[in-house]
């Protein structure tokens, strides 16, 4: 009985000790991920459909989605599920959500990225470490938004 007693105690010891650990917060201004795209000589409606098919070809998981659609207004919404690794010396490979949303103007397109939440629920736009993994990930999507808006299309 004593040391059933003693386990109990070592593991609410230990919980309380990774709950109460005080993570690194992310500064501010990197808790979101801009970027604007210059594409010369492409109207509004060319720089949508483009963003658009790159959502659809993005976007391969079902829990990816795109969620808003306004063409007049140049602007695209979705959901991004990913994956990313923290932690170390013991990593979590874990899976994340953002926000992401796209907007066209003639010449131009601007990528936004925020929240990030686990698949947990958890909220981790705070998170240090977490933010820092999530921005390698949107910039890759920022980068892959602007190969595909400079794509020729040919018939």
């Amino acid at each position: 009985m004593k040391k059933r007693n003693y386990l109990i105690l070592l593991i609410v010891i230990l919980f309380v000790s990774c709950v109460t650990y005080d993570r690194p917060i992310a500064p501010e201004e990197i808790r979101t991920f801009e970027k604007i795209i210059e594409i010369s000589n492409t109207t509004k409606d060319e720089l949508y459909i483009k963003a658009n098919e790159w959502f659809v070809n993005t976007f391969n998981s079902a829990e990816s989605v795109i969620q808003f659609q306004d063409k007049e207004a140049g602007k695209i919404m979705g959901k991004y599920k990913f994956r990313i690794v923290v932690g170390h010396p013991v990593s979590l490979n874990a899976g994340m959500k953002s926000t992401i949303s796209v907007d066209v103007k003639d010449n131009r397109a601007k990528i936004f990225i925020q929240g990030l939440t686990s698949d947990f629920g958890a909220d981790l736009t705070n998170d240090l470490e977490f933010v820092e993994e999530a921005r390698k990930v949107w910039n890759k999507m920022a980068l892959s938004l602007e190969k595909s808006l400079n794509k020729e299309v040919e018939w």
